[in-house]
């Protein structure tokens, strides 16, 4: 993904320009992207040039810019694409200000995204994307990364079959160990941040951001690292210390 425009400072209102260049930018973006932020982008729309509608033949697609603040949006995964409904900002020449628009945000598509706020872990989500850095010490990073995500992932394994008090997996069982401020190190799939329903996505931003602060570690996982852990509802836990009959006491 690439981006450019003004120095992001945590904490203040903000404007990047950003252009999608694989289908996981999309995902990140539907991830990073929140009801209220601001987007302005290209589009094209069927205008009247007649007042006689039956005419099709009257009717034209012109290309143009919109700036909406973002109500809802609508994640197609299997299209990488991201769409984005809310109500115009400025009026223009064919659009009215305050009128619902939807806006598609896909690879290649250059827009600007406003935040009123930029908290901290959207900006080094941001930096921290490999096409930021050269792809050598991409590719060295990606390595390790898998190599101690697998490495980790094997643990909590054996620690489910051989010492079942210092491991616990689904929401529940994890967002109650974290309420004791048990999480040594936090297991997520990729899958979690997929979800259609907002709330949702937040949520597990929340706790993985919740278990980083608390001194915690958190390893994300892709689709192909994490099949042993989307059984177990693609969230696990490896615990600082044992809590016998977790699932009991979160029933």
């Amino acid at each position: 993904m690439k981006f450019s425009g003004e120095k992001l400072i945590p904490h203040k209102p903000g404007t990047i320009t950003i252009i999608p260049e694989k289908p996981r930018d999309i995902w990140l973006l539907f991830n990073l992207i929140v009801n209220g932020d601001i987007i302005f982008s290209s589009t094209t729309r069927k205008i009247q040039n007649s007042p006689d509608s039956s005419r099709m033949k009257n009717n034209s697609r012109i290309k143009l810019e919109l700036e909406i603040r973002i109500l809802s949006m609508e994640y197609e995964k299997d299209c990488s694409i991201l769409r984005v409904r809310g109500k115009t900002i400025k009026s223009n020449e064919h659009v009215k200000s305050g009128v619902f628009q939807t806006l598609e945000l896909e690879i290649k598509k250059k827009f600007n995204l406003t935040k009123k706020i930029w908290d901290e872990e959207t900006i080094r989500v941001l930096k921290d994307e490999p096409g930021q850095k050269k792809e050598s010490e991409h590719d060295f990073g990606s390595r390790k990364r898998v190599e101690l995500n697998m490495n980790l992932l094997e643990k909590f394994m054996n620690m489910v079959a051989t010492n079942s008090d210092r491991a616990c997996y689904g929401t529940q069982s994890v967002e109650y160990a974290h309420e004791l401020m048990a999480i040594d190190t936090l297991l997520i799939t990729e899958k979690v941040f997929e979800n259609n329903d907002f709330k949702v996505r937040k949520k597990y931003c929340e706790l993985k951001k919740s278990v980083i602060e608390a001194g915690g570690k958190v390893l994300q996982f892709n689709d192909v690292e994490g099949d042993k852990l989307a059984p177990m509802t693609g969230v696990a836990a490896i615990l600082r210390f044992p809590i016998p009959n977790l699932d009991d006491l979160v029933l």
